[in-house]
């Protein structure tokens, strides 16, 4: 399986390189695994133990080489943010810096406070591309000159401990009148973009989910994963203007709203490969995509950088 290398120096500007490596296990490479809370994220688990073939061990076993989950799944309370229970509790007791050097946790929210939280994503794209995300209420002024009524915006809020996930705390809006009265600091706006329509059934917005691999941030150094997931809305797309049809909006394939669109949760989810055929996407449109969300995704990860360095993981 090919791999693209995303070179982001902390004092330079993003760029892309091409490198090959193989999935296949090396003899002898170390492949024990420990999973925080994987109902969060079985297409990575399948990866990871298909493809790179990692078994599960015991919770409390000492001889792991990878520990992948959100941090806050890894304590035995159901929501361990303060990294006081269970497997936080025993990683802070021996000391982050007692890892051996196989050792690799991947801590997911740990990178909170840059890109991801919503509001932290906002501010990163803003320093690169100040139309793409606007902080309520600081930004309410900027915005507001913009909606005329014409076009739909995206409203979110996010905060912490508010667990907004999932499409939770998701909204569209047209007009400024139609933006929250209470503004506490938790809203962000940001443009609706008109999705790539596919034919017949697949004729929907669809999510494209990439997967990186950050094994260094100093120096800085990311991995693309070329494997692309692609999740389609619960209903054939229409309008953009029907904004309180969230089975048209929403790619979440395991969101609460039931749609009646035709294809079950299963046939949404799928590889890109597979929606590539069935939608009608073609080669160049689909290069030309993989190349701009690199690009996008080298220019939050170095803005987020200096955020990540000063976590205490």
């Amino acid at each position: 399986t090919a791999e693209k290398k995303i070179v982001v120096e902390d004092k330079q500007e993003p760029q892309g390189k091409g490198n090959k490596t193989s999935t296949t296990p090396k003899m002898g490479r170390r492949t024990n695994a420990m999973f925080c809370g994987p109902q969060y994220s079985r297409r990575v688990l399948d990866i990871l133990r298909n493809d790179f073939k990692f078994q599960e061990v015991a919770s409390n076993a000492m001889d792991w080489d990878i520990i992948y989950g959100g941090y806050p799944h890894c304590g035995s309370s159901p929501l361990d943010w303060e990294m006081k229970t269970g497997l936080n509790k025993r990683l802070n007791e021996q000391g982050w810096s007692n890892l051996q050097p196989h050792q690799v946790w991947f801590p997911c929210m740990g990178c909170k406070q840059s890109y991801c939280e919503k509001n932290g994503l906002c501010e990163i794209q803003k320093k690169f591309d100040p139309s793409s995300c606007y902080h309520l209420p600081e930004d309410s002024e900027k915005l507001q000159a913009q909606m005329d009524g014409t076009k739909i915006w995206v409203l979110k809020r996010d905060g912490r401990n508010m667990q907004l996930h999932a499409g939770t705390g998701v909204s569209y809006v047209k007009t400024a009148e139609q933006l929250p009265k209470s503004i506490d600091g938790s809203y962000l706006v940001q443009p609706y973009k008109e999705p790539f329509l596919g034919k017949g059934q697949y004729q929907r917005k669809a999510e494209f989910r990439v997967y990186l691999a950050i094994t260094s941030v100093v120096p800085l150094r990311v991995y693309f994963y070329p494997r692309l997931w692609v999740v389609l809305a619960g209903s054939i797309y229409t309008s953009s203007a029907d904004v309180e049809n969230r089975c048209v909006h929403d790619t979440h394939a395991h969101a609460k709203q039931k749609c009646d669109g035709g294809l079950t949760v299963e046939q949404r989810q799928l590889s890109y490969e597979d929606y590539s055929q069935k939608s009608g996407l073609t080669e160049e449109m689909g290069h030309a995509y993989i190349d701009k969300v690199t690009q996008l995704l080298a220019q939050i990860i170095h803005f987020a950088n200096p955020a990540i360095k000063s976590h205490k993981i």
